[in-house]
């Protein structure tokens, strides 16, 4: 192991600079699982991250002892002692809501990501992608991230919204910017790592640009209340809540938290799939040959290339976990991606098997606050998956520039992923 990596075994610190650098974030895991599957950082104020499979699967099914209405993300979480009324202004959305209010809002969610609604967007996805690998295949070469996977799950997301898909990159950027901003770091060996501070010119650039998307989602609500539409802002303005409809201030928070969570996540899981495939041509080979086994890949994709690193909770009274003494109001790191390759439920857990069975991996989490946009994501990643195989069949990955995102400490992705291949003939005509 890298002397740096073990280091950041030792203190763990999700922000480091280094932690985005390939197979540095994997290599931690394994040591924490080694060393202790629930450890104690230092870091940011101090918290406990959870890195074996049994233990975050037991943390995240004990809604009793762990909330989510304190925040996701560390640092960054409210502290405990914080006023009700000061942190009712999180729960708005049901991916910071505790029971019993979160499964009314979760309700609300069901119906509009249900199997058979992912079902039904496929068609809408699969002509996307098909447009997109169009644009790009009598080229030779072009960059997946920004050619085609950020375009692919911007546009998609936007149209299941409700919004202009034209105006896609201005709801999409903003997202992609907060999520992977690297911390402020201060020099030394030791660095003590705090939230990022914007300038003063960073805020005003925020503001507007989520103002943009406000205003966007407002007026989208607006016109769906006199004019339906099969999208999620018409479901949120006819959805009710114990017989009242939502406020524009819920149908504005959770139409931007579909926005968050499509627009950037299934990147990390499209990226890792592709450039496994680059490097393992027996296994691009095998999918080509047996397409029945996409289904079982597509969840060993997903539980490799967990697109979630992590997400936080908040300990809401004293609890043993794994023998150590968690305190009331102690920030908990939940490490999916680490979780997921946990040796003592998965067999060669560090390896890509395509027809792995079973495979119960905790990449869209477990208990009642599981991803409802699970089955999407899914579809997604297959529709992406085949269609770069269908038209890019012999695609090269260009590992020189291959590059992450300059922080994946919740969401692993990437900025950049240039391939070569031999052009093909488009497939639609040129608009």
């Amino acid at each position: 192991m890298l002397d740096h990596t073990q280091r950041l075994a030792e203190r763990f610190d999700h922000h480091d600079p280094h932690f985005s650098d390939e197979g540095v974030a994997d290599e931690v895991y394994e040591a924490l699982r080694e060393r202790c599957p629930v450890a104690h950082s230092d870091a940011h104020g101090g918290f406990w991250a959870i890195a074996g499979y049994p233990e975050l699967f037991d943390v995240a099914n004990d809604d009793g002892h762990f909330m989510k209405r304190y925040g996701l993300s560390i640092p960054g979480m409210t502290d405990i002692s914080t006023p009700d009324d000061v942190v009712a202004q999180n729960t708005r959305l049901p991916s910071n809501l505790d029971p019993p209010g979160y499964f009314k809002l979760r309700k609300v969610y069901n119906p509009a990501f249900a199997p058979g609604e992912a079902q039904k967007w496929e068609t809408v996805a699969s002509s996307l992608a098909r447009r997109l690998v169009d644009e790009v295949v009598e080229r030779g070469e072009c960059d997946l991230v920004t050619d085609v996977f950020q375009p692919f799950t911007g546009i998609f997301t936007v149209k299941l919204v409700g919004l202009d898909e034209a105006d896609w990159r201005a709801f999409a950027e903003p997202v992609h910017e907060s999520l992977h901003k690297p911390l402020d770091e201060d020099d030394g060996d030791d660095r003590t790592r705090h939230a990022y501070v914007p300038t003063d010119a960073d805020a005003v650039e925020a503001n507007n640009a989520m103002t943009g998307t406000a205003a966007a989602i407002m007026r989208a609500a607006e016109a769906r209340r006199a004019d339906p539409r099969d999208d999620f802002i018409t479901h949120l303005v006819t959805a009710e809540i114990d017989g009242v409809p939502l406020t524009d201030m819920e149908i504005l928070a959770n139409a931007s938290l579909v926005i968050a969570g499509g627009v950037d996540t299934t990147i990390g899981a499209m990226g890792g799939a592709l450039l496994h495939l680059s490097r393992h041509p027996e296994d691009r080979d095998r999918l080509l040959a047996e397409p029945e086994l996409m289904g079982t890949a597509v969840e060993e994709f997903l539980r490799v290339f967990a697109p979630v690193t992590a997400i936080a909770r908040m300990a809401s009274s004293d609890v043993e976990v794994a023998g150590q003494q968690i305190r009331r109001g102690d920030p908990v790191l939940l490490l999916y991606r680490s979780a997921n390759r946990d040796e003592r439920v998965f067999d060669r857990p560090q390896e890509v098997v395509l027809d792995r069975k079973p495979n119960r991996h905790l990449t869209f989490s477990a208990g009642i606050h599981r991803c409802p946009g699970s089955n999407f994501a899914r579809m997604e990643l297959r529709v992406m998956v085949e269609e770069v195989l269908r038209r890019l069949p012999d695609y090269e990955v260009r590992e020189d520039g291959v590059r992450s995102q300059p922080d994946i400490s919740i969401i692993n992705s990437y900025a950049s992923m240039p391939i070569t291949f031999t052009p093909g003939t488009r497939e639609l005509a040129t608009r």
